[in-house]
C-alpha cells in the first residue's frame, strides 16, 4: 500500500492517475464480488468529478457498457437499470476510492471491466485502469457434434465444448469398443482443442468416444456412440447385384423346368430318324397303286423297295441302341411331308396310308391314320 501512494504521489505531479487495485479478480458463479478504484487527482478535486465503473462489450469493437457512474456536483449515482438492486458502488472523495459491489454474480459478468475518473482541467495522466473479473463456474455437460459421414473409409471429427465454464475448459478424450472395454485410438487420430478427428474409419472404429471436460471446478464428460455404416450407394449396389442374380436363376430354372416338361411331353410323339446318306426324291402318283392291292396301300417301283427295307431296318437298329436324336451336323435340314391317301376310300373310313417324308437328304416311310370325313 505505501508503494502504491508513493507511485502515486510521483504519478500526480504529471497528471491523474486511476488504479485497479487487483489485476484480477475471482468470483465463485452466484456469489458476490468487489473491485476497488483508487484514483489521485493532479490538483484538489473541486465540485465536479464524475467516476464510472464500466465492463467491456460482447463485441471489442463495440463501445463499453457502463453500469454504475457518480456525478459529484449533483451527487447523483446511476445504476443501469438490468443491474438495479443487484450492483452497489461507494464513493470517497478525500481518500480517493471508489468500490462496485456485484451480487449473484453470473456469466455474464466474466470480463473486463474499467474504472474511470473525469475531473475538469485534469486531463493528463492516466485517466483509467482495466482488471478482469473471472467468475469460476464448473465446465457444465459438453455438446458433442459428429462432422462428416459416419461411413466406411470416411474422415471425420468429433468436437466436443461446454458452453458454461470457467476458467476455459480443458477437453480430453477416451474411447471404448462395443462391449465396453477401453481401447486406444485407431491410427492416425489426433486430438487438439477438444476436436477429434478420425481418418480412414472403418467397422472396428464404432463404439464409445467419451468426452471429457475440465477445469479446477470440476468437470463433466458426455458419452458419444459413434456407428460406422457400409457406403449407401456400394450397398444399393451390392442389393442390386443379389436381386440379379436371383432373378437370373430364377429364369434358368424356369427354362430348365419348361424344357423338361417339353421333353416329358414329346416322349410319346411319332419318332423321325434322319440319315447321313442322301436319298433319291421319288414322285408317287395313284396311278402307281396295283389294282390288286388292298386299298390304303402304296406301291413303290421297284427299284426303291430295297432301299426302303434297308432304311427300315436302319431305323430299327438305331432305336435298338437307343439314338433317338437328330445328330447335330444337320440342324438346319428341312423337311417336306407328303400325304398322299387313296381317293377311292370309303366315306367315314379310317385306313392307314404311307407317309413319304421328303428331305434335302433323307426320305423314310411311316404309317400315318388318316380320317375321312363322309362328303
Amino acid at each position: 500500500m505505501r508503494l502504491f501512494f508513493i507511485v502515486a504521489v510521483l504519478s500526480s505531479a504529471s497528471g491523474l492517475d486511476v488504479r485497479i487495485l487487483q489485476r484480477e479478480y475471482e468470483v465463485v458463479l452466484g456469489r458476490n464480488v468487489t473491485m476497488e478504484c483508487k484514483f489521485i487527482p493532479a490538483q484538489p478535486v473541486g465540485s465536479s468529478l464524475i467516476i464510472t465503473w464500466s465492463m467491456e462489450a460482447d463485441k471489442p469493437t463495440d463501445s463499453k457498457i457502463i453500469i454504475a457512474s457518480y456525478y459529484k456536483d449533483v451527487d447523483r449515482l446511476d445504476i443501469k437499470s438490468s443491474y438495479q438492486g443487484r450492483v452497489k458502488m461507494t464513493i470517497d472523495i478525500p481518500a480517493g476510492q471508489s468500490t462496485l459491489t456485484i451480487s449473484q454474480v453470473t456469466m455474464k459478468e466474466n470480463r473486463l471491466w474499467q474504472c474511470r475518473a473525469q475531473i475538469p482541467g485534469d486531463v493528463e495522466g492516466k485517466p483509467s485502469d482495466t482488471t478482469e473479473l473471472v467468475v469460476l463456474a464448473p465446465p457444465s455437460v459438453p455438446v458433442v457434434k459428429l462432422q462428416g459421414q459416419a461411413e466406411y473409409w470416411a474422415n471425420i471429427n468429433l468436437t466436443c465444448m461446454s458452453e458454461e465454464g470457467s476458467p476455459t475448459p480443458v477437453y480430453s478424450w477416451k474411447t471404448y469398443n462395443p462391449k465396453n472395454i477401453p481401447r486406444p485410438f485407431p491410427i492416425k487420430t489426433t486430438e487438439k482443442n477438444g476436436v477429434l478427428s478420425l481418418f480412414n474409419i472403418s467397422m472396428e472404429t464404432s463404439g464409445y468416444f467419451v468426452c471429457l471436460s475440465t477445469n479446477k471446478m470440476g468437470s463433466a464428460s458426455y458419452n458419444f456412440t459413434l456407428a460406422v455404416m457400409p457406403v449407401i450407394g456400394s450397398t444399393l449396389a451390392i442389393i442390386g447385384g443379389v436381386l440379379a442374380g436371383v432373378l437370373v436363376l430364377a429364369i434358368v430354372i424356369y427354362c430348365c423346368k419348361k424344357k423338361r416338361t417339353k421333353d416329358k411331353q414329346n416322349k410319346g410323339a411319332p419318332e423321325v430318324e434322319y440319315f447321313d446318306s442322301p436319298k433319291k426324291v421319288v414322285s408317287v402318283y395313284q396311278d402307281d397303286i396295283s389294282e390288286g392291292k388292298p386299298e390304303g396301300s402304296l406301291v413303290l417301283p421297284n427299284e426303291m423297295r430295297g432301299e426302303v427295307d434297308r432304311d427300315d431296318r436302319s431305323v430299327r437298329t438305331d432305336r435298338s441302341a437307343g439314338f433317338k436324336e437328330r445328330p447335330d451336323d444337320i440342324r438346319d435340314i428341312h423337311v417336306a411331308y407328303f400325304f398322299v391317301s387313296i381317293l377311292n376310300t370309303p366315306a367315314g373310313e379310317v385306313v392307314h396310308s404311307p407317309c413319304l417324308i421328303l428331305t434335302l437328304r433323307h426320305w423314310e416311310f411311316f404309317p400315318v391314320r388318316t380320317l375321312r370325313t363322309k362328303e
